[in-house]
């Protein structure tokens, strides 16, 4: 087994954006980027997809809420097909998928904090 197979699912997540950042790529992809993080490197995940914005265009697939909220455009899919785009405040307001999801995570986020 090679040293990639040592690394954490965080560890491994962290080095994929080490390497964006290093790049001088226009564009970065990154599909479910906080699905291994916990709060803390969520929170400075934020910080660099931040400054990679200043130059590059970042487009983030998630799942998590947490992940998508502080967005400039979000584009809600639906089995498929983009059923809305705004930010987050215009989602929840219009968007019914979207506030199910929104719903759907707060509901989750309490079963784990009661445990």
């Amino acid at each position: 087994m090679g040293r990639e197979s040592d690394l954490s699912g965080g560890q491994r997540q962290r080095m994929a954006l080490a390497r964006a950042l290093l790049s001088d790529a226009d564009i970065v992809l990154l599909d479910e980027p906080t699905s291994q993080l916990d709060g803390l490197n969520e929170q400075r995940f934020r910080t660099v997809v931040e400054t990679l914005a200043e130059t590059r265009a970042v487009i983030v697939v998630a799942h998590r809420l947490s992940t998508v909220q502080h967005a400039h455009h979000v584009m809600m899919l639906n089995e498929g097909a983009v059923v809305h785009t705004g930010d987050h405040p215009a989602l929840l307001a219009r968007c019914a998928p979207y506030q199910q999801l929104v719903a759907g995570q707060a509901v989750a986020g309490q079963a784990v904090a009661g445990r």
